[in-house]
């Protein structure tokens, strides 16, 4: 019986370049190199078995010609190794080696292999050398062409010219469309890492401003429950601790629902202006005042980051101010809701502002709706909040 895996289409199939590719460099030119010495030292016999009848064969080689070729062919494909780390010294090395066979009339020529040597050696050499180098290699393969042409004593016909230029410029113009093609390849991995780690700091990002906001706000609010009931022993306890069992009902509510919609990655419904008036009666105590200003053209809903924004707001007034009211404003005006959350506290213009996670994390909720958002001390004294949201329903064309 056949695996089902087997005939899954999304079964990963074997890609042939894998083995390939796992070798490391230094092993894949040893191959190259290899292959190449093998061709060239076999190719006099393979031109000996496919002699055409009727033409003179050649020569038996004596023993001092055989061990010359082999020392040009190993001396032709030694420096491949190399052509990665100096593949300027590897081209100019194997072009002196194809110009001295040349001049000494070695039968290492056969079949033209030494110049396709010499072929991946300049295309290696402008795929991983830039700029100036590249047009040195073109004078370079120009230089070698000409002497080619001196040492078979030809005179150079327009068409030679011609030749000479598109040999010239052919190995260079490959390695530089395969090197661009791998600059091209690393950039977008590069662009795509960057995405997913941009995606991945946004996501994490929301999800600490949220539970700053949510939970960091109900945590507030239960300590400063505790912390009245400790200060005063002489009244009753069941009023207090009645209250911190509702906040932290109201908190593990919270955190399940964010818990949902992080994990189905939905955008938060609005809220409504009873939550709003809700947390300003919880918010409120013997110390401290807060009230609740809705206008009459402001919707029954606001969204999700408004609320949070009035939240955060109403919390840092509870841990870091000592006002004793605090009026939550709700306005809408041509499509724009506008959220202020101001205090009585002892803050005055031109106080020093040092800010923690809650202010950066309020301006993002409202900058990425493209809101406009403010928050500092306000004349005479005490501490303004106010942000601008744009009301989806102004929002649709």
């Amino acid at each position: 019986m056949t695996d089902p895996a087997d005939s899954s289409p999304h079964r990963a199939r074997p890609r042939p370049l894998a083995g390939w590719r796992r070798l490391p460099a230094l092993g894949q030119d040893a191959i190259l190199a290899a292959i190449a010495w093998l061709i060239m030292v076999l190719l006099p016999a393979l031109d000996t078995l496919t002699q055409v009848t009727g033409q003179p064969a050649p020569g038996p080689w004596s023993p001092g010609d055989l061990a010359l070729h082999l020392i040009v062919v190993s001396c032709l494909c030694a420096p491949l190794l190399a052509r990665r780390r100096f593949p300027i010294l590897t081209m100019l090395a194997i072009a002196a080696v194809i110009v001295l066979a040349a001049i000494l009339g070695l039968p290492t020529f056969r079949g033209g292999v030494p110049v396709l040597i010499g072929f991946v050696a300049a295309t290696s050499a402008a795929y991983y050398r830039r700029g100036w180098w590249r047009l040195a290699l073109a004078v370079t393969i120009v230089g070698c062409t000409v002497a080619f042409g001196w040492i078979d004593d030809r005179a150079p016909a327009a068409s030679d010219v011609l030749m000479v230029l598109a040999t010239s410029l052919l190995p260079v113009t490959l390695g530089w469309m395969l090197r661009v093609q791998r600059d091209r390849a690393q950039e977008l991995v590069q662009l795509r890492e960057a995405t997913h780690r941009r995606i991945r700091a946004e996501d994490h990002t929301r999800i600490a401003r949220e539970v700053h906001d949510s939970v960091g706000h109900h945590l507030s609010s239960i300590r400063l429950r505790a912390v009245g009931a400790l200060a005063d022993r002489s009244s009753p306890t069941d009023v207090p601790l009645q209250s911190i069992a509702d906040t932290s009902a109201v908190a593990l509510g919270e955190i399940r629902r964010l818990l949902d919609l992080l994990r189905a990655d939905v955008p938060a419904p609005p809220v409504p202006v009873a939550d709003i008036r809700a947390l300003a009666r919880d918010a409120s105590d013997q110390q401290r005042a807060v009230t609740v200003e809705v206008d009459r053209a402001c919707p029954e809903s606001v969204p999700h980051d408004a609320f949070r924004v009035i939240q955060e707001s109403v919390t840092n007034v509870i841990r870091h101010s000592d006002a004793s009211t605090a009026r939550i404003g709700l306005a809408a005006d041509d499509g724009t809701l506008v959220v202020t959350v101001d205090d009585d506290g002892t803050a005055r213009p031109g106080t020093a502002i040092t800010p923690g996670f809650g202010l950066p994390g309020m301006a993002q909720r409202v900058h990425r709706t493209g809101g406009a958002f403010f928050a500092g001390p306000r004349a005479p004294h005490g501490w303004s909040v106010r942000a601008a949201f744009t009301l989806p329903s102004a929002a649709a064309p």
